[in-house]
């Protein structure tokens, strides 16, 4: 918050977008929405309309192995694609998601990003295994490719 404060760094918990289809009582909705898991941030992003919701994974292995290749975990997947599409009620293609894991030994780790649904994803890694301006200036390089740069001029503003 006071190294960017330009992004709003929050924890969000947000409803699930459900429809009510014509000739559904409010009950049954209502009763459907408690059994459903809370949706919550790890941390997410704002500036301006755009926001990058961003869930932090910690594991001594990313890859799973499924028929002898290594994948990613689908339930991480699964999990920031319903925070993003939850989030993107109006489906603008503003929010973004970010799987973020802590590097480990692991032999080999690909990061991607794609679209889908109209939606940007990424799956990056994190060394925490340095300095920490190390560690920062990884964060900010994740800032940076999500909102752009963070200028002088932005600095001057949020310093008064």
């Amino acid at each position: 918050r006071r190294h960017r404060p330009d992004l709003k760094p929050a924890v969000t918990e947000f409803a699930w977008n459900i429809d009510r289809p014509e000739g559904v009582d409010a009950r049954e909705i209502s009763t459907a929405m408690k059994l459903l898991p809370k949706m919550k941030t790890d941390i997410t992003l704002q500036k301006d309309d755009r926001k990058l919701v961003i869930d932090a994974k910690f594991y001594q292995k990313i890859m799973a192995v499924n028929f002898g290749e290594e994948k990613y975990q689908s339930h991480n997947l699964y999990q920031i694609f319903a925070y993003v599409k939850n989030l993107d009620k109006a489906q603008t293609g503003k929010v973004s998601g970010l799987l973020l894991y802590a590097k480990t030994e692991e032999n080999r780790v690909n990061e991607v990003e794609f679209p889908q649904g109209g939606n940007r994803f990424a799956i990056k890694t994190l060394d925490l295994n340095c300095e920490f301006s190390q560690i920062a200036t990884q964060l900010d390089a994740i800032a940076e490719r999500e909102f752009g740069p963070y200028t002088c001029e932005m600095r001057k503003v949020n310093d008064l």
